[in-house]
């Protein structure tokens, strides 16, 4: 799970199980969801690569994460911008 999310790190997840008082099950399964934003190591605002990948955007250092696919309406046309490739993302 390390390797999927870091703390501090916004992701698009469904509940999946309300759990007890002080807890929330959430699933990132589907390919729209997962990790919308996030910070490097460093601090520095992550953009997505791939599915699987983001890139600190000032040292170009990568870290895996577990990206949300883009949702049209908004998301798609930030990466069509930024250039990322979504062709390698797996279907929906």
């Amino acid at each position: 799970m390390d390797e999927m999310f870091r703390v501090g790190d916004i992701v698009r997840a469904v509940v999946i199980s309300l759990g007890d008082q002080s807890f929330y099950y959430c699933s990132t399964a589907r390919n729209e969801l997962g990790v919308v934003m996030g910070r490097s190591e460093e601090g520095n605002v992550l953009v997505p690569v791939s599915w699987r990948e983001m890139v600190d955007g000032r040292s170009g250092r990568r870290e895996g994460r577990k990206v949300a696919r883009p949702v049209l309406g908004g998301g798609w046309a930030i990466g069509w911008a930024m250039g990322i490739n979504w062709s390698g993302y797996p279907p929906a």
